[in-house]
């Protein structure tokens, strides 16, 4: 999703055409640095704003992504209930 905030960092294997898929105006797609903190809603929680939930998962193996960006790192969340196994 491009963002204005976002510069492209070639983390998330896209073609190079596809950086700034929608345009300049709209930003580019991919992080070249770390993205800010946000939330992405639980189903019941979005649905008391007339929303829908996102739920979101990253995997950047090396050997799919050409560059690592400014920040190689992506913070994440555990669902309660989530075993180390």
């Amino acid at each position: 999703m491009p963002r204005e905030f976002c510069v492209p960092g070639r983390r998330i294997k896209l073609h190079p055409d596809d950086y700034y898929a929608l345009g300049g105006r709209r930003r580019g797609i991919d992080n070249q640095g770390p993205l800010p903190h946000h939330i992405h809603h639980r189903e019941e929680h979005a649905a008391q704003v007339g929303q829908m939930s996102k739920p979101e998962a990253y995997y950047f193996p090396r050997r799919l992504n050409s560059h690592a960006g400014d920040f190689p790192y992506t913070f994440f969340g555990i669902n309660p209930g989530t075993a180390l196994e």
